[in-house]
């Protein structure tokens, strides 16, 4: 019976954990073309990673704790981050606007300064 009851909890902590939608999934910059030039270290520094529970650009890797606002063109939330410039909870917020991306973080500076991110292939 305990063991029902373990596997029943987990199933339901499983499904409420936290995750980033697929339409915020993918790699993004503002120059997709430079990010693929090896010896363009600043351009591969300036790619943003998404995946269904972390966000990484720059020297910052976030896993997604716990989401305050989620719909089709905004996920915010409370992110647990390590990197240089970066450490602990840190709360982030992705913006989707016409198929582009923008990465805004607590003190409300845009990622890489630009206004919007391409997705690239």
């Amino acid at each position: 019976m305990f063991s029902a009851i373990a596997v029943g909890v987990c199933a339901i902590t499983a499904a409420n954990a936290a995750t980033i939608p697929t339409s915020f999934q993918g790699n993004w910059a503002s120059n997709c073309k430079a990010t693929k030039n090896p010896q363009d270290t600043e351009a591969a520094m300036s790619l943003v990673r998404v995946d269904a529970v972390s966000v990484s650009y720059g020297e910052a890797q976030c896993t997604l704790v716990k989401t305050s606002s989620n719909n089709a063109s905004q996920i915010e939330g409370t992110f647990d981050c390590i990197g240089d410039g970066v450490g602990g909870k840190e709360v982030l917020s992705l913006q989707q606007e016409g198929g582009k991306l923008r990465l805004i973080d607590r003190a409300g500076n845009v990622w890489q300064s630009t206004d919007m991110l391409a997705r690239c292939k």
